[in-house]
């Protein structure tokens, strides 16, 4: 939105490609990350920062999709990233990492808390 101020929360688009059939493509049609079409659909409508959005019907399985079973715990410079994009440097390219701890860099970003089962307190 033109003039607005980026920060959090912020919401992901992804682009999946390959809709007639099969697997979905994420990001690229021919080499992005495959994501079953079980995991996207059917579609559930949530309620996200006070605004109703459509998502995926396994949210934290397009994650393990998309990133690994250890999303929550472990960030990731994605492979479908530019290599510039992909990876943490901290001086020349030789420091660079594509995987680290998330909680290594608790003090540079806000995280979500661990997710839980249920519903939260008074819905």
């Amino acid at each position: 939105i033109a003039g607005a101020k980026y920060g959090y929360p912020y919401v992901d688009v992804w682009f999946c490609h390959n809709w007639e059939q099969g697997e979905f493509s994420l990001q690229s049609e021919h080499f992005g990350q495959p994501l079953p079409r079980s995991t996207v659909f059917p579609r559930r409508k949530v309620f996200f920062a006070g605004l109703p959005l459509w998502i995926v019907n396994d949210g934290r399985g397009s994650l393990e999709s998309y990133y690994s079973k250890t999303w929550f715990t472990e960030c990731v410079g994605h492979s479908a990233f530019h290599r510039k994009e992909s990876k943490l440097c901290s001086g020349g390219e030789e420091g660079c990492v594509s995987r680290l701890p998330c909680s290594s860099m608790a003090a540079l970003f806000a995280f979500a808390t661990a997710p839980v089962a249920e519903l939260p307190g008074g819905l």
